[in-house]
């Protein structure tokens, strides 16, 4: 920690804002704040505990009278660096309080601020209490810590030196980061002890969920999978020779099928055959049709053709007389245009002639009012700069009337504002007394606080010495108290502490068997009960597996008389074909199947409508029927299934139960006879019992050491203590008749003061009597009333020299205003001549331009000869434009009118030629027609087909044949292939049977095989993780006995203060050498049992004596030593340096031997980066500071205290 900068308004004796800069002041790495008593030195470090803290140790209740009485409100800011070279942070503390009352203060503006390096401010907090744990948390340091290592007031200085031991330890585990070796390290050790014990809870209970999984269990397991592999392979082998038999089967059922549905298929095809017949003849005719089409097609088109070129000759013929009318029309509009052009363009001719020689009459009237505008333009700036030259004409002459007037003025009260001579001497004379009275009343002011102190030093010193002497009287009827007490407490006997320790451990091993012994017989229990509830649902398996057996036996059957239905079925179809082939046999022909010509019993027709809706019938009965079947089925693999896994995991569960008996009575037989007939879990809790009871007995005799030791402290203490307060006594007498002495030599120094005051008050009195003021509070009311004299002829002579410099500003502006006004009268006479001239010239423009307007306008009627002239021009190109339209469109119409009679002429002669060629073609369509056998036009297109629907005819027929052919050729090749060879339904049946018996067996052997690989498979897993689980079960409980050692040693702070006291012997054993230093090698300082310090005097043989021994001067000495060694390893939150701290007394009680040699270790802390800021009144301590800042003591009911810095 570093400070920047202190800023101090309205606290204590300082009035105005006072900045310090810490940064210049700690150049050089020690400095001092110099002033005299009462200036305000010891405020400025108020000013820092304030700001970071919101308490001033020298107040009541922290803020009480802070306020400087002339104020209402303090300010306080204090700015500072935290942090290592490499990265440092900067902050600023801020408060403002208000007056409440005469004592009491109210805050009303609290805020702490990290400052960033661009400059930018953040905001950590802005209340009153949140900015004084902000600042605990920033520097790790509270406002104790910090008023005891870094700011060290007056009569705190060696409060670090006298703490006790535990005070000591404490502040030092803030100081230098401690805790988390304390409580933080605690807690990491529980969440780990947490976190292991879980892991390991979830190891056993994951080793019990995982059942037998023991290397014979493996073995058992691998032998069933190799006779399953061996029982499906022999399946597999029946299988293939059961397919075999049903692919030879089935090609012959299929050969038998397939000829029974091709000759079905031809007799079907067969009943076409009339249909065929008549699509052939409609073939015929549509042929001889599509021939006689260009005909017909020709003879239409001629005659359309006819009948177009008939209807545009008359069209032609009206189109011509239209256009002739309209020749006619046009002819007439043309010649009426040339006659309006004639008469219209003579008088037109006529005006415009006129109208241009009015044309330069209006140019001249144009320019004459262009003249004008400009002279009106010109007469109205004359007329407006007149106007603006008048009004400052006016305004210059009533300012210099005014200056005049002011002249006069100043000059009188120069005269009034003069002070003579005499008057100032006899003022100074009494200012000079006044300053002596006050000089005197300050003085005695001090003399008097001086008493008032020395008098409560001598009541002090008495209380010491009373307080003192009870202390010595208290302290030795204690030490008396506790050696009887200590003799009463060695007579009491408790078991041995090892005795207790070595009776825990057997029980705390017993208690892991009786764990043991439990859990296993826990878990015996669960396998027992589920063997039941095993046994249980296989029965309810092997019922469910008979149930679904039958069903699978009444389903097989159910589809076996489907299929017989169906066979019959199909015999009676081939029965009918023979009928149907029956009825075509005709005398004397041959028979389609045999080829006999002789037909002496033809087969009769059955009734066909009632097999096809049996056919329909036993088909979805079929259909059900094996879907019922594959249901059965897939119900009884599933019961079978899930019967055989029941008793794999029932037998597995048996062999586990057996395997945890063996284990529960080989534990029994390593117990102790009393445990052995006790189950798990009441072994477990007389365990515990008898640990609890162990556990008491050992904190009982705990407590018991620890109070024999804690009364030999005790009593240790006490004698050091009764020997402090014997050295006390000594020395409270000595300083009872120092006190007493040195308040005899104040109250005589307040005579002196006295006396030296009334004369002065005696020479101010006379003084002011020649000024004609009579006072009688001299000391007040006096004093004010010279200052009151020196301040109005201060003002008297301020007015005067105002005034004087005001009159010569005066003089020159009047003198400037009267020139001004002399040039401003000529100015207004140039230009009133200069607005007659341009009025005359105006008037004359003016009436020419009347003239010229009313000629224009007798002649135009007002309008532009301009506009009339265009306005003319273009009337003539209106008429002439009207003229050439009408020829344009005569022109038009005419050759229109000789271009439609030749078109008349040439339809005419196009409408004959249509007629002749429709004749011709009529002609030859009736030829054609008689020539294909048609009786007229109309029969021919009736037969005519479409390209693509004859196509599609002639296809159908083609198709018909092909069918025919093909059918014929696949029965014989068909019957070929059966060479003979029939399968009766019954056949088909048995082979069916044979294959599906022997897919059952080979499916039931895969799966068997299937679950016996599983389990294996299940069981090497659970092997090999039994194995991982109990290798980690067995490095979790190591570490769970580590973690309980661990647990035992940092219960409590132990180890903290362990550390805290490590640190603290660093801190003696460096401090220890600088009071060496310090001392010329006489002391050196140590640590005794109880964590205190004590002095080694070496020169004396190494005594050693307790530090309250020391001498004030001694004292500083040390516990200077002690602060500077605690300075330079504190730690700021555990890891800023502090680099500075404050020492605000001390010096005065050293010769000038020890303060050269305490200079000189200080100066020497430069070097390790350590700034030192000292608080004197000393003149030889102020001489030899680089640094120096001066605080100036306030002034009575004037200015607050001040600072300056000074450099050497």
């Amino acid at each position: 920690m570093k400070p920047v900068r202190l800023t101090i308004a309205g606290l204590q004796s300082f009035r105005e804002e006072q900045v310090i800069d810490f940064t210049r002041l700690s150049e050089m790495g020690v400095f001092g704040i110099f002033g005299p008593t009462g200036s305000g030195k010891s405020t400025i470090l108020d000013a820092i505990t304030l700001a970071l803290y919101g308490t001033v140790i020298r107040a009541e209740r922290d803020t009480q009278g802070i306020i400087n009485q002339a104020e209402n409100t303090l300010t306080v800011s204090f700015e500072f660096e935290l942090g290592t070279p490499a990265c440092r942070k900067t902050y600023r503390a801020e408060r403002r309080y208000r007056r409440r009352n005469d004592l009491s203060v109210t805050n009303t503006y609290s805020r702490l601020i990290e400052i960033a390096p661009d400059g930018t401010e953040t905001v950590l907090a802005d209340k009153d209490r949140e900015v004084k744990a902000a600042v605990t948390a920033v520097l790790g340091l509270t406002a104790d810590d910090f008023l005891r290592a870094v700011v060290l007031p007056q009569g705190r200085f060696a409060e670090f030196l006298r703490l006790s031991g535990a005070e000591r330890r404490e502040m030092l585990q803030r100081l230098f980061g401690l805790e988390k070796y304390g409580r933080q390290l605690a807690e990491k050790l529980s969440a780990r002890s947490a976190q292991v014990d879980g892991e390991y809870s979830e190891v056993v209970s994951e080793q019990r969920g995982l059942g037998d999984a023991s290397a014979q269990a493996v073995k058992t397991a691998e032998q069933a999978v190799d006779a399953a592999r061996q029982a499906e392979q022999a399946a597999g082998r029946r299988l293939q020779q059961a397919q075999a038999a049903y692919d030879e089967a089935a090609g012959i059922r299929d050969l038998c099928q397939q000829l029974a549905e091709k000759t079905k298929q031809l007799e079907v095809h067969r009943l076409q055959a009339q249909e065929i017949a008549s699509a052939e003849a409609a073939i015929a005719q549509a042929e001889a049709a599509a021939r006689l089409m260009p005909v017909l097609e020709e003879a239409d088109a001629a005659a359309k053709r006819e009948m177009d070129a008939a209807q545009a000759a008359g069209q032609a013929v009206r189109k011509a007389a239209e256009l002739a009318q309209k020749v006619e029309d046009y002819k007439q509009a043309w010649h009426q245009a040339e006659i309006r052009r004639q008469k219209e363009s003579e008088r037109l001719i006529a005006r415009k002639t006129q109208l241009e020689t009015l044309l330069v009459v209006e140019k001249e009237a144009e320019r004459l009012a262009q003249e004008v505008s400009d002279q009106s333009r010109k007469h109205n700036d004359c007329l407006a700069r007149h106007k603006i030259l008048m009004a400052d004409l006016a305004n210059t002459e009533k300012e210099s009337k005014a200056l005049a007037e002011k002249e006069q003025r100043l000059n009188s009260d120069i005269t009034a504002a003069t002070v003579s001579a005499a008057h100032r001497a006899l003022v100074a004379d009494a200012a000079a007394q006044a300053a002596a009275v006050a000089t005197a009343v300050s003085a005695l002011n001090q003399a008097e606080a001086d008493l008032k102190l020395r008098e409560k030093e001598l009541t002090d010193a008495t209380c010491a010495a009373q307080t003192a002497s009870q202390a010595v009287k208290k302290f030795t009827a204690t030490l008396a108290a506790l050696e009887d007490a200590e003799k009463e407490a060695a007579a009491t006997s408790l078991p041995d502490i090892s005795q207790l320790a070595e009776q825990e451990v057997k029980l705390v091993a017993l208690k892991g068997q009786a764990e043991r012994l439990a859990g296993l017989e826990e878990e015996q229990e669960r396998c027992k009960n589920a063997i039941t509830t095993l046994d249980q649902e296989a029965a309810e398996l092997l019922a469910r597996q008979k149930t679904a057996e039958a069903s699978l036996r009444a389903a097989e059957n159910e589809v076996r008389d489907a299929e017989k239905a169906l066979t019959e079925l199909a015999l009676r179809d081939k029965r009918a074909m023979a009928a149907r082939l029956a009825g075509e046999l005709a005398p004397g022909a041959p028979c389609p199947v045999c080829g006999s010509v002789d037909h002496p019993c033809p087969a009769t027709m059955p009734d066909e409508t009632k097999a096809e809706a049996d056919r329909q019938v036993l088909a979805a009965a079929l259909e059900a029927a094996q879907e019922a079947l594959a249901a059965a089925r897939r119900t009884y693999e599933q019961v079978a299934g899930k019967l055989i896994e029941v008793r794999t995991k029932r037998d597995h569960t048996a062999e586990r139960r057996q395997t945890l008996i063996d284990d529960i009575a080989a534990i029994r037989t390593l117990l102790p006879k009393w445990a052995s007939s006790k189950t798990g879990l009441d072994l477990k809790q007389a365990i515990d019992t008898e640990l609890a009871r162990l556990t008491k007995q050992r904190a009982e005799r705990q407590a018991w050491d620890k109070a024999r030791q804690l009364a030999q402290q005790e009593i240790q203490t006490t004698n050091k203590r009764l020997a402090d307060a014997r050295a006390e006594y000594t020395a409270a007498q000595q300083r009872l008749v120092s006190a007493d002495q040195e308040y005899k030599t104040a109250l005589q120094r307040r005579d002196e003061c006295q006396t030296n005051l009334n004369a002065a008050e005696a020479v101010l009195r006379k003084t002011l009597a020649g000024l004609g003021e009579s006072v009688s509070d001299l000391r007040n009311q006096g004093i004010k009333r010279v200052q009151a004299i020196q301040q109005e002829i201060a003002a008297k002579d301020k007015a005067a020299e105002k005034a004087r410099q005001e009159l010569g500003l005066v003089k020159n502006r009047l003198q400037a205003y009267q020139q001004k006004l002399e040039e401003l009268r000529q100015q207004e006479s140039k230009l009133q001549i200069e607005i007659t001239s341009i009025k005359s010239l105006l008037d004359e423009k003016k009436r020419q331009l009347t003239v010229r307007r009313q000629e224009l306008t007798q002649s135009t009627g007002g309008r532009s000869v301009s506009e009339l002239l265009a306005d003319i021009d273009r009337q003539l190109a209106e008429l002439e434009q009207l003229v050439q339209d009408a020829q344009r469109k005569y022109e038009k119409a005419d050759q229109d009118h000789r271009l439609a009679e030749d078109e008349v002429a040439r339809l005419t002669t196009l409408a004959k030629a249509a007629r002749e060629s429709k004749e011709r073609a009529h002609s030859n369509l009736t030829a054609q027609l008689a020539r294909e056998g048609f009786a007229s036009a109309q029969a021919a297109r009736a037969a005519f087909m479409p390209p693509a629907d004859l196509a599609a005819r002639k296809e159908k027929v083609a198709r018909y044949h092909d069918q025919v052919r093909l059918l014929n050729a696949e029965i014989d090749a068909l019957q070929k292939r059966l060479g003979g060879k029939t399968l009766s339904d019954d056949q088909w049946e048995k082979v069916a049977t044979e294959l599906e018996e022997a897919k059952q067996v080979r499916d039931m052997a895969i799966r068997q095989q299937a679950e016996a690989d599983r389990v294996l498979k299940d069981l090497v897993a659970k092997h090999e993780r039994w194995q991982e689980l109990e290798k980690r079960r067995e490095d979790l409980e190591k570490q769970r006995g580590l973690l309980a050692t661990l647990r035992d040693l940092f219960r409590g702070n132990r180890f903290v203060e362990f550390i805290a006291q490590e640190q603290m012997e660093m801190v003696a054993a460096a401090a220890s050498e600088r009071l060496k230093h310090l001392t010329r090698g006489r002391y050196a300082l140590e640590i005794n049992s109880e964590g205190g310090f004590i002095i080694r005097d070496d020169m004396n043989g190494g005594w050693r004596r307790p530090v309250s021994s020391l001498s004030g001067g001694e004292t500083f000495q040390t516990s200077l030593a002690l602060a500077l060694a605690l300075s330079t390893q504190i730690q700021l939150r555990g890891k800023y340096p502090l680099e500075f701290f404050f020492l605000d007394e001390g010096f005065g009680s050293l010769d000038q031997v020890a303060l050269d040699t305490v200079m000189a270790s200080l100066e020497r802390l430069h070097g390790e980066k350590l700034t030192v800021g000292i608080i004197s009144h000393i003149s030889e301590l102020k001489q030899r500071m680089p640094r120096r800042l001066i605080v100036e003591p306030p002034e009575p009911a004037g200015r607050g205290s001040r600072v300056r810095m000074e450099m050497a």
